[in-house]
């Protein structure tokens, strides 16, 4: 009897320990859960060169799957971290769709009419919505919320689209009233597994490598988003340092890699280290390169982590001895962790031309990154001293 108290204490440990690991898991944000905060990593509209022409667009579609009302706080934050912000309701069940090279904006039938949309035309950036309370604007715990994007190039002359990304959002539940009455801040949106599910560690993602043909080239292009950010117009960027970690499919590694990051990135896998918009320290982009690895498959791990390499030498991101974070952001130093997407561009030769009308250059397609581990620190700050209180005539 006394053998067997020990092995029945083992069973009750190892049936703790795997609930334990399954609690956390359930805590990390994910593309495919509804949630409260949706983050769209990127959303991109350009156009030809007289402008008329949408050559990239992106369909956004977002959803309230409840038979109550929601009300959304959004921000529209560029790549050149210009903030935009709106706000609008949903009735029960109701989904909205609009297109960011084509709608200025977008009917509702809420009683508010149209719903003016910020600038998406000729940009590409991050869109992030959240439910709020109608009355004070302050966050509420409303795990109903589902979003997805497509980046489609629309036809061109006698071409049919060749080119479409989806790129769901990121969804992250609330898992207790954020709300000032559950002791939530106003304007604080901690990603902390606690209030809302907690931010990935770090990512991964198998790849194929840029240069190979299979059969036609595609290259990866990657982008990240920042799970701590503050949306405020007077907010300090996060500068981060992006640590990548490759695998060939020999599962030989090769490490070193990584990129000086302000806030959100994108880019091409082989241009890593050496950005000419977020200057890294060096190029390390042919640990991505078929060269390098050797094979038609890859994976990669990336990780935000502080490095004095990056602090005060990136365009835009602070130095070391700023002062102008605020106590809740961290302090000078705060690096943040990611979602994100990956995307392939996939450059068409010239013989798929027809009648001398070539197609895009760069079709792409595209799926969403994994997460892996809880940062339990991630947060979003935005700027409530203004408090949104919608007119609505039935109300």
């Amino acid at each position: 009897m006394l053998r067997k108290i020990p092995i029945i204490l083992l069973g009750i440990a190892l049936l703790l320990g795997g609930l334990i690991t399954l609690a956390s898991a359930h805590n990390i944000a994910n593309t495919s859960q509804k949630g409260s905060l949706l983050i769209f990593p990127k959303i991109m509209a350009y156009g030809d060169e007289e402008g008329s022409i949408p050559v990239i667009d992106t369909l956004i579609t977002i959803g309230n799957d409840n038979t109550l009302e929601v009300y959304l706080q959004c921000y529209w934050v560029d790549e050149n971290q210009s903030i935009d912000g709106f706000q609008f309701r949903m009735t029960a069940n109701q989904p909205i769709a609009f297109s960011a090279w084509g709608d200025t904006s977008v009917y509702t039938p809420d009683g508010a009419g149209m719903l003016e949309l910020p600038p998406f035309r000729n940009k590409v950036g991050q869109l992030i919505c959240w439910a709020v309370d109608a009355g004070d604007a302050t966050q509420v715990r409303f795990n109903h919320l589902y979003g997805e994007s497509l980046i489609v190039w629309p036809p061109f002359d006698q071409f049919p689209i060749l080119g479409a990304a989806p790129a769901p959002a990121w969804a992250f539940r609330a898992l207790k009233d954020p709300s000032p009455d559950g002791g939530g801040i106003p304007g604080q949106l901690p990603l902390d597994g606690i209030t809302y599910d907690a931010c990935p560690k770090y990512l991964i993602s198998n790849f194929m490598p840029s240069g190979v043909a299979f059969p036609l080239p595609a290259f990866p292009d990657l982008t990240l988003a920042p799970c701590r950010q503050d949306l405020r117009q007077d907010r300090t960027p996060t500068c981060t340092k992006a640590k990548f970690d490759v695998w060939n499919h020999n599962e030989i590694k090769l490490s070193g890699a990584h990129q000086c990051l302000k806030c959100w990135y994108e880019g091409f896998l082989e241009n890593m280290g050496d950005d000419a918009r977020q200057k890294g320290p060096g190029r390390e982009g042919a640990n991505f390169a078929y060269s390098t690895l050797r094979g038609f498959a890859a994976r990669f791990r990336v990780m935000g982590v502080y490095s004095t390499v990056c602090v005060g030498k990136t365009k835009g991101c602070p130095g070391a001895g700023d002062t102008d974070f605020t106590e809740a952001w961290g302090g000078p130093g705060k690096t943040t962790p990611f979602v994100g997407h990956l995307y392939y561009s996939i450059p068409f030769p010239e013989d798929f031309c027809e009648n001398g009308n070539c197609p895009p250059a760069l079709p792409m397609t595209g799926f969403a990154l994994r997460g892996a581990g809880s940062d339990a620190d991630g947060q979003i700050l935005w700027d409530a001293a203004d408090p949104w209180v919608p007119e609505h005539p039935n109300r």
